[in-house]
């Protein structure tokens, strides 16, 4: 593609997989010795479609079987040989504690979830004002909507905001939601200036939504849903239509990655009422009601405009997605061509309504040098799942250090369970830890090789990794990739964490985190005693006789007030009762030479019974109140 190449680089957008060297990576299929590319072709013999049956009242009908189906395709039963009901919650089940969206897990991990994955992106399309009241009220109806097994992203079409990976923080999204640059992105239809342009008739907008597709590939068997927020698209037909030389290609390659990955794609216009179809100065061939339509039929989805209140819809959304089909089918066309293949999925039962995708592509054979995406739409969506071969986990968390306090030292305790080994040889394995800022900056790194031994008959490890780096006040995503040897083995975990300015508080404090014995193995960079005073762990699942500390660090910048700190520890139930409350004070000759304290809360667990729980720390000096929280389970 040659449009738009240079408008369209970013700083870094977004983040792709991290390498060893700490840098982000983009891989691409590397040119073959021969100058003439080589195509691998393959076959396929059985789909498999994500379908969604509502009744008359648009409620999912449950309880089907593969013979109240049909797959009709190009007018020709096929035989449906497999089916899988899925049921996902919404809302939010009672069980759930009442704190649960208050406090975000500070434990990341890799594994994947069962729920439905959704992709929140907003569009270059939306407008000042209201419309851009309504696209951030439509977001936040949908995170509300999140079941608990249900992650979400958000990913913007600009270049000056950094996506929200997948995650079930409900705060991180909402505050994701809020970024300024909704509403102030605009796109241009001039086409002496296509090459200079930041986003020439919004085709980086059909760009990016198809590379969420084809990411999304890698999610199978999966409810997918991406919840488009805008007014227009340049989805065309018409090759003498304006732009339509540049966005045909991009429409059909969204198409096709959306049909690959199952994903069906909702359109809703936050514009509300209006007597028009055109968006800003579009020319005439640019239809907001054919683009939002076509949008949603092609993926099974709906389009929602012409609304002043849009967000009153989303529920619907989400209620329709609650039950979902995995059919299995022999398809009628088994090689890979690339081309569409129009099937029709019918029900049982009068007054029922079928979602289900339009048809199916099968990947055409790729050429060794097949041109790559251009640079913007890498890195604007790249890297929203961690790989998850290795089972992984991670927590990051900031310690104020007296020598800066400009700066704060990060721990990342990375956590890879149950690494399969094979033999009882040595194993080499990589680790590498990143922070990136909203701008997408690598700005820290930490590297470690490591070598392992496993002990005879040993057939798995189980051990915990401690980074450090330091970091500038801000918002950083942390990412971890790690990749052994014996078997050949990659996993990555991606976090957050919040770095506050210590050098601005009258008291800095350390975020929360857990210590437990006997510890799991721990491998340490620098030495452990240097910086923290205990171990961390990602553990957050305990038995009632495992000894689990809370502990945190204080300093104050200046001087110990005479008075010192107030502390109140508490633990919380699901209900969101304190069942244990723990008053003490830090003395101002607690404090040490560098005016650190390390505060430790032994967690009561024995008196605890199984559920889930939230532990507090709240500190108070003269008028200043700083609260630390996490949440834990007792077994």
């Amino acid at each position: 593609m040659g449009f738009h190449r240079r408008g369209l680089v970013l700083r870094v957008a977004a983040l792709g997989f991290i390498g060893v060297s700490g840098t982000a990576l983009i891989t691409h299929a590397q040119r073959p010795d021969s100058a003439t590319p080589q195509a691998y072709r393959t076959s396929v013999d059985l789909l498999t479609l994500n379908v969604t049956v509502l009744d008359q009242q648009r409620r999912p009908v449950r309880g089907l079987t593969a013979t109240d189906f049909t797959v009709l395709e190009d007018g020709e039963s096929r035989p449906i040989v497999a089916l899988h009901m899925a049921d996902f919650a919404t809302g939010h089940p009672v069980a759930q504690p009442v704190w649960q969206h208050e406090v975000a897990e500070d434990v990341a991990s890799n594994a994947p979830l069962a729920g439905r994955m959704v992709v929140i992106f907003f569009d270059r399309s939306i407008e000042p004002g209201h419309p851009t009241a309504a696209a951030r009220r439509i977001a936040a109806r949908a995170i509300d909507e999140l079941g608990p097994d249900d992650v979400a992203a958000v990913v913007y079409n600009s270049y000056l905001a950094t996506p929200v990976n997948f995650t079930r923080d409900h705060k991180r999204l909402l505050t994701a939601i809020e970024s300024p640059v909704i509403g102030t992105q605009r796109y241009v239809f001039d086409e002496r200036a296509r090459e200079n342009s930041s986003c020439f008739c919004n085709l980086c907008g059909l760009e990016i939504i198809g590379r969420i597709a084809e990411l999304l590939q890698a999610a199978v068997n999966r409810p997918k849903m991406l919840l488009y927020i805008g007014s227009q698209l340049p989805m065309l037909e018409d090759p003498a239509q304006f732009c339509a030389p540049w966005s045909l290609p991009l429409t059909d390659a969204l198409f096709a990655a959306a049909q690959r990955a199952q994903v069906v794609i909702h359109a809703v216009d936050p514009k509300g009422m209006t007597s028009g179809v055109l968006i800003g100065d579009a020319p005439p061939s640019i239809s907001s009601v054919q683009s939002l339509l076509r949008l949603a039929d092609e993926t099974g989805g709906r389009a929602v405009r012409n609304s002043n209140a849009p967000e009153a819809i989303v529920p619907r959304l989400f209620e329709e997605s609650a039950v979902s089909y995995l059919l299995g089918f022999h398809p009628k066309w088994t090689i890979a061509d690339g081309k569409l293949h129009r099937v029709r999925v019918e029900v049982r039962g009068t007054g029922r309504t079928v979602l289900a995708p339009a048809g199916y592509r099968l990947p055409a054979p790729m050429a060794m040098d097949a041109p790559r995406a251009s640079l913007a739409t890498e890195r604007a969506i790249a890297g929203l799942t961690p790989m998850s071969a290795l089972d992984m986990r991670a927590t990051s968390f900031a310690v104020p250090d007296p020598q800066r306090l400009d700066r704060a030292a990060v721990a990342t305790v990375l956590a890879i369970r149950d690494a399969p080994v094979t033999t009882e040889v040595p194993i080499t394995t990589r680790v590498n830890v990143a922070a990136f800022d909203t701008n997408g900056r690598q700005l820290a790194t930490d590297t470690q090789t490591l070598t392992l031994t496993p002990t005879a008959g040993q057939t798995a490890l189980t051990y915990e990794v401690l980074s450090r780096f330091v970091l500038p006040p801000g918002r950083f995503e942390i990412r971890a990739r790690v990749e052994q040897d014996h078997p050949s083995l990659v996993g990555s975990v991606f976090t957050f964490l919040d770095v506050e300015n210590y050098s601005k508080v009258p008291l800095a404090v350390s975020g929360l985190a857990f210590h437990v014995a006997p510890s799991p193995r721990l491998i340490a960079s620098p030495a452990l005693d240097t910086w923290l005073l205990l171990a961390p762990t990602t553990a957050r699942a305990f038995d009632r006789d495992a000894r689990v500390t809370a502990y945190i660090r204080l300093l104050t910048p200046k001087t110990v007030a005479a008075g010192g700190v107030s502390v109140m520890a508490r633990i919380i139930d699901a209900q969101g009762r304190d069942v244990i409350t723990m008053p003490t004070s830090i003395r101002s000759e607690d404090f040490t030479q560098d005016r650190i304290a390390d505060y430790q809360f032994r967690l009561p667990l024995a008196q605890l019974p199984a559920g889930q729980y939230l532990v507090t720390i709240d500190l108070q000096q003269n008028r200043i109140n700083i609260q630390r929280a996490a949440r834990f389970e007792v077994r």
